[in-house]
């Protein structure tokens, strides 16, 4: 009989390096450190080589000039985030999720673990893509993850008003709402932008129980306020709701008002902002004006029409009558201007009528940048120099609609053929909402 005692068997047996670090960590093996985390102050004991690998902070914390004795005591951190911050730091591998990444943020932060705070990033990206974009630019900002706070600012600049309407749009820190205000790419109306600005200075005057008055809120605003661009706001709106809203001064509220007629405004930035490429999000809409089409219209001087709309609209592009010959050659360009009643030029460029969409006897020809229109306020679109003979609509509508959206069409003395509301070289233009 065989009284030998029996081995135990080799728990490292067909382990690898990594899941044999876990096993040592799991079943305090040769641990050389305890932790006391979180306010029950739970034991954890961990390996300092192992940590001093992966963190400056751990290696400064054991091996620095003031090395540290004895027991560590974590109080900010909870020990589930501290587990699983050793599970990372041990296996690069662990569960971020919508309740932990906030924690595994803080504490990746704290002992400069960039595992940790990669594969936060990483699963944020995904909150970036959404109405959350402002929470993640926050958050992204407050940990300094760049690539996360440029996906989050992209996605925020191309679904502006969906982002700006969200109940935690108010709750962002002034560095945020710089970040927002100062693009040039927003996909909104200045009215929705300053309409989200009254609300987020309101609500910090609240977070600060302060007084809502002209010296809290333009203290609050700050620079901020001048990357709000009012004359560019709804006239209606900036009326009724932002001359009285305490934030603008008399002088200001009067710079804008005369902007309005025609006078220049000095205070505040009267460049619309424009949206990334052609393609804003929704369906392009297009308005034709004719009834009737004919042909031999010929004239290369300016065709132009007034319009306006009773709602803001993104103007695409234009849609101008065919040449009767399919090879123009280089005579298939064009000129076109867009102005509003104060003359300010919002586009003057040089289209190709062999790179629009064809639409039977018409061309869809798309701007090099879309253009904000505001509601209910007057435009004048100028199409010139278009040398070859061309199509051209008559029975036309001074009115047209296309779902809830009524372009209105005017008579202008800019136009110097027979364009008019009721015939003429411009058939029509493309929109989204």
């Amino acid at each position: 009989m065989d009284n030998q005692k029996k081995e135990p068997d080799d728990w490292r047996k067909n382990k690898t390096l990594q899941d044999c670090m876990l096993y040592m960590l799991q079943n305090e093996i040769m641990c050389d450190v305890t932790f006391r985390v979180g306010e029950s102050r739970k034991m954890i004991k961990a390996h300092k080589n192992i940590l001093a690998s992966r963190s400056q902070v751990f290696h400064t914390m054991f091996e620095g000039s003031l090395p540290e004795k004895g027991e560590i005591s974590i109080p900010d951190i909870d020990e589930d985030t501290f587990s699983n911050l050793l599970l990372l730091a041990y296996d690069d591998d662990v569960l971020i999720s919508n309740k932990n990444v906030d924690s595994m943020l803080y504490a990746g932060d704290k002992y400069m673990l960039s595992t940790v705070m990669s594969k936060c990033s990483e699963f944020l990206i995904s909150t970036a893509k959404s109405a959350d974009a402002v929470v993640t630019l926050s958050t992204a900002r407050q940990f300094h993850l760049e690539d996360l706070q440029t996906e989050s600012l992209k996605y925020i600049e191309d679904n502006t008003a969906e982002c700006l309407s969200s109940i935690h749009a108010v709750e962002l820190n002034s560095q945020c709402v710089q970040l927002i205000l100062k693009s040039e790419y927003l996909s909104c109306s200045e009215t929705d932008v300053c309409n989200f600005f009254l609300k987020w200075i309101t609500n910090q005057c609240q977070l600060q129980d302060l007084e809502v008055n002209a010296e809290n809120l333009r203290s609050i605003s700050g620079e901020l306020m001048s990357l709000i661009r009012f004359p560019l706001i709804e006239k209606k709106y900036f009326s009724t709701t932002v001359s009285h809203s305490m934030l603008l001064t008399t002088d200001e509220i009067l710079s804008v008002f005369r902007w309005h007629h025609g006078e220049v405004c000095s205070l505040f930035s009267t460049d619309p902002r424009c949206p990334r490429g052609p393609n804003l999000q929704g369906e392009t809409k297009i308005i034709h004006r004719h009834t009737r089409i004919s042909n031999g219209w010929r004239s290369n001087a300016a065709n132009a029409l007034i319009f306006h709309s009773n709602k803001s609209i993104w103007l695409k592009g234009c849609i101008i009558f065919a040449p009767l010959s399919v090879t123009c050659g280089g005579n298939a360009k064009f000129t076109f201007e867009l102005t509003d009643e104060s003359t300010n030029i919002f586009s003057n460029e040089v289209l190709d009528m062999e790179s629009g969409t064809s639409l039977n006897e018409t061309i869809g020809v798309s701007l090099t940048k879309p253009i904000l229109l505001n509601a209910e306020k007057r435009y004048t679109i100028v199409v010139r120099d278009i040398k070859p003979t061309t199509y051209y609509g008559s029975n036309c509508k001074s009115v047209c609609k296309q779902d809830d959206v009524t372009i209105t069409f005017q008579n202008s003395t800019k136009s110097k053929c027979s364009t008019d509301i009721t015939q003429g070289q411009i058939a029509g233009i493309m929109f989204c909402l």
